[in-house]
């Protein structure tokens, strides 16, 4: 999980730098909907659903402009997964 985590972080950061491949872009859309998958399966629905957004906003023709929302997403996940590791 914190690898698909990592590689959106990293596309996110590529995408502030206006350097985001097609590639890439399509290898953080498949993590999305990886990831959203996973954290519904834990139970986690709101970080599912902002893993969602992130698949969306990749599927799209995201814009640098574009890569605070979807970091916000990401901020939320992390949390979440954060979260539920220390209540483990």
């Amino acid at each position: 999980m914190y690898s698909r985590i990592e590689t959106i972080r990293s596309a996110i950061e590529s995408l502030k730098r206006d350097q985001l491949t097609e590639d890439f872009r399509t290898k953080a859309t498949r993590e999305a909907h990886s990831l959203a998958g996973s954290l519904g399966t834990f139970g986690l629905q709101t970080a599912s659903d902002a893993a969602a957004e992130i698949e969306r906003a990749f599927q799209s023709s995201i814009k640098r402009d574009d890569a605070l929302g979807v970091g916000k997403y990401l901020a939320q996940i992390k949390q979440a997964v954060d979260g539920r590791r220390t209540d483990s």
